[in-house]
């Protein structure tokens, strides 16, 4: 199995629906930063157009659809990019187009549905849910890095650009952290992002 990370700074080929990913998170980012100027105080677009369970519920049925293409922050969304260049142009060297867009479009509804679940129980057992507006492409990146960690967990990476490890181990690291974080007030955010991570699961299955 060849290693990856034996050069940190490479990056696969920008190519195909990788390029394509990459470009419609960037055109969404720079559009609603434009129209965020002109945009009301009192709904802003990471409001609108990102993912609240209680919003898709009372009808805003688009949020599945835009949440993961609203970056609030330059920096937060650069760092989705680049993971999401890498993973997905990973996964596009041996994998089709259509196979790579079909896995993230999963993870990100999947991503969407599973902080559905955790409201709604909450709703159902008594709880006051701890509901936050999720935004950015985290949940799909989270469902290549799983298929990556399911395909080629052999694979070596570079963590931090310094560590040498195996797919399938950096991707426990990541879960471990989100089940860690289902003990904070994140609970809904990280549940989300497990939820995303078990989306691609079952793509891939």
């Amino acid at each position: 199995m060849a290693r990856f990370g034996s050069t940190p700074f490479a990056f696969p080929e920008f190519r195909g629906a990788t390029r394509r990913l990459v470009l419609w998170n960037l055109a969404a980012y720079f559009v609603l930063a434009v129209a965020g100027l002109a945009a009301h105080p009192d709904v802003p677009f990471n409001v609108r157009f990102g993912f609240i369970p209680s919003a898709f519920l009372h009808g805003w049925f688009w949020q599945p659809f835009t949440y993961s293409l609203v970056h609030p922050t330059l920096l937060g969304a650069l760092l989705e990019l680049l993971s999401l260049w890498f993973l997905a142009g990973f996964l596009e060297s041996t994998h089709s187009e259509s196979w790579v867009t079909g896995l993230y479009t999963t993870a990100v509804l999947g991503t969407a549905a599973a902080a559905i679940v955790i409201y709604e129980c909450s709703r159902t057992l008594g709880f006051s849910p701890a509901e936050v507006s999720l935004y950015g492409c985290f949940g799909g990146i989270f469902g290549l890095l799983v298929a990556i960690g399911a395909l080629y967990g052999d694979v070596q990476f570079l963590l931090f650009f310094t560590i040498g490890i195996k797919a399938r181990y950096m991707v426990a690291v990541y879960a471990l952290i989100a089940v860690a974080m289902l003990f904070t007030e994140q609970r809904m955010y990280a549940f989300a992002q497990l939820g995303g991570a078990l989306a691609g699961l079952l793509y891939i299955r």
